[in-house]
């Protein structure tokens, strides 16, 4: 299964999104601590991060 970490400040897009990769059954995971981003990117093999610009 893909793993997808979702970097968005906006939390009605982030959800928005991971809404709707879910049902593509990919499994997402929203930042929630911008501190940590790293943290969060490492511990986890992803396979495509999404950021905002």
């Amino acid at each position: 299964m893909y793993k997808i970490l979702i970097i968005e400040d906006d939390q009605i897009i982030a959800k928005a999104l991971k809404n709707h990769l879910d049902k593509w059954e990919l499994e997402t995971q929203i930042v929630e601590d911008f501190h940590h981003i790293l943290d969060q990117f490492v511990g986890v093999f992803q396979v495509l991060c999404i950021c905002e610009n």
